[in-house]
Order: structure tokens, then C-alpha cells, then sequence
């Protein structure tokens, strides 16, 4: 093991601890327009950021609200179980960009099966396929506002990033830092 291995282990273990290491004195609160600017590619960083926080979350699959097996979705990183949540094809017929459509604000949880009956449908149409009585519960493991289904594109990207921002900067131990 290489010295900034070591070093990397020793503050991690002093953060486990509780300790107060100098390096949280600089932590800065990530900005809701992180998760609306960059793109979702499995191997990328900026998107393995979203699958740590959202998996702090115990996601459920949106639909059913079957429990994600994250101890397999994560260590394969397999790119089946991340799904776009105003699916690709519906954002297509509405003219945005493959830039727009894949950023990481609009990418959660979803077993290949819900994915599979959602297919193109805006969510005001498959909403009505969530299971009864999971409803809150699916949208709060996956941070997704309630009211998803009736917002617009933008608007479901700026309300989820806040949300998303919001969780990221409370496990950081940052309050109050987004809209």
C-alpha cells in the first residue's frame, strides 16, 4: 500500500471516529446544479457520486417498490439497474438533448421489470402504476419530489437536484445549503 493510501485510511478512520480532522473545516456544499450539469455513464465519478448518495437512501424500485439489492447492483456497477426517471424516448418526442436527457438529476434505481413497463411513458402516465401504499416511501428512498409527476422537465430537474443536494450536504454534516 502506497503512502497516500495510508494517508487516505488514517483520515478515514479518524472521520469514522468522529474526530474533526482539518480537511472537514474545508468541505464545500455541493450545489444543486451539480446533478442537472453532469452526464450519467456508470463509470464516470460525477455519477458514482449519485449511486453513493443514493444508495445511503436504501432506494426502492420506483414502481413496485421491490428493495434494491445493492450489494449486487453495486458491485457489478451494472448500468441495467439505473434507469431515467422522465424516460429517454419520451424526452426525445419532446426535443431535448441527449445532454439534457441523461444528466444524473434524472437517473435512480428501477428493476429491469419496472423499467420494462414504464418503457416511454411520461410520469403522469405511469404514476398510476406505482404500488398503493408505497408511493411516499418509493419517492423518499429515491429522493424524488412528490409531485414529480406533475412537473415539467425543468422543473423536476431543479426540485429532485435540491433534493439530491440537500441529502449529499446533510451526510457531509453541511445544513441549509440549497434551495
Amino acid at each position: 500500500m502506497g503512502r497516500a493510501h495510508a494517508a487516505d485510511i488514517a483520515l478515514m478512520t479518524l472521520i469514522k471516529a468522529g474526530q474533526d480532522p482539518d480537511i472537514l473545516r474545508s468541505v464545500r456544499p455541493i450545489e444543486p446544479s451539480f446533478f442537472e450539469e453532469n452526464r450519467f455513464a456508470i463509470g464516470n465519478v460525477n455519477s458514482k457520486i449519485l449511486i453513493n448518495i443514493l444508495s445511503q437512501k436504501n432506494p426502492v424500485s420506483l414502481l413496485s417498490g421491490a428493495k434494491i439489492d445493492l450489494s449486487s447492483v453495486l458491485q457489478k456497477a451494472n448500468k441495467n439497474e439505473f434507469h431515467h426517471i422522465f424516460p429517454r424516448a419520451h424526452l426525445k418526442r419532446e426535443g431535448l438533448e441527449n445532454d439534457r436527457i441523461n444528466a444524473i438529476a434524472n437517473i435512480c434505481f428501477l428493476s429491469k421489470s419496472d423499467n420494462n413497463r414504464i418503457k416511454d411513458k411520461e410520469p403522469s402516465a405511469y404514476v398510476s402504476m406505482m404500488t398503493d401504499g408505497k408511493i411516499d416511501e418509493i419517492l423518499q428512498t429515491n429522493l424524488v419530489p412528490v409531485n414529480f409527476a406533475t412537473l415539467s422537465y425543468d422543473e423536476f430537474m431543479r426540485d429532485r437536484s435540491i433534493l439530491i443536494a440537500n441529502f449529499a450536504n446533510s451526510l457531509a454534516g453541511i445544513w441549509g445549503t440549497s434551495h
